[in-house]
């Protein structure tokens, strides 16, 4: 039920969702932060990875954004984390599941947010220098 509560934790759900999480374990839930590991395959335990995403419910990405990494997962649209489509077709499909035309330079808005996010990894509790992001 914590998903429901926090915008940040929504979006993750979506975000790690699309990069290949199959289950995210939360470890802390905090103002300022969240940490947790994403698991890519329960029966093998090296399948892991932990994420802290240093940001404050406050700042959670805007529903918008929620939205398109949402048709993002279910349309399974990332090879790793690159698009699989052009940013048109990425705009064409993103305005029939939205049920919302977007221009050219609205939805590059949209998508440049979305690309600007960054979720650092930890290895051993510490920042290693890699992240989860979507590109084109």
């Amino acid at each position: 039920m914590l998903a429901l509560l926090d915008p940040r934790l929504r979006f993750l759900e979506q975000f790690l969702g699309a990069l290949g999480a199959r289950r995210i374990e939360w470890s802390s839930v905090e103002p300022d932060h969240v940490r947790g590991t994403v698991v890519y395959d329960e029966a093998d335990a090296d399948e892991r990875q932990d994420f802290l995403w240093e940001l404050a419910e406050a700042e959670a990405p805007p529903d918008e954004v929620l939205a398109l990494a949402t048709m993002i997962r279910a349309q399974a649209l990332l090879s790793i984390d690159k698009l699989m489509v052009s940013s048109e077709e990425l705009r064409r499909r993103y305005s029939a599941w939205s049920g919302r035309v977007y221009g050219t330079a609205e939805f590059e808005q949209l998508l440049e947010a979305l690309e600007s996010i960054e979720v650092p990894m930890l290895d051993d509790g510490l920042k290693g220098g890699d992240a989860y992001f979507i590109h084109q």
